[in-house]
């Protein structure tokens, strides 16, 4: 079945966390990041999550992301999600 604990940082001994964002243009950049979790919900259960981020601001001061996440933890299956998030700044 799906795992309880899909939200393994809020729950996690400790994690280790990398990310890199990518400025392909002036308008566009890729963002892709990877975390460990160790001793999930403190059951001696490990999790990992991946993400990738499309970031794109076509406006000064407007951005659209998309963002897709993938996490898991150890015995069960995974949990893949997304959004779309329209931000004006001021």
């Amino acid at each position: 079945g799906v795992s309880p604990y899909f939200y393994p940082a809020t729950t996690s001994e400790w994690s280790v966390l990398a990310s890199y964002q990518h400025q392909v243009n002036e308008k566009l950049a890729l963002l892709v990041g990877a975390q460990y979790f160790n001793n999930v919900a403190f059951a001696d259960l490990d999790g990992w999550q991946v993400e990738g981020s499309i970031i794109w601001t076509p406006v000064t001061n407007f951005e659209i992301r998309a963002e897709v996440s993938h996490a898991r933890v150890e015995d069960f299956d995974g949990r893949t999600g997304g959004w779309l998030r329209f931000t004006r700044y001021f």
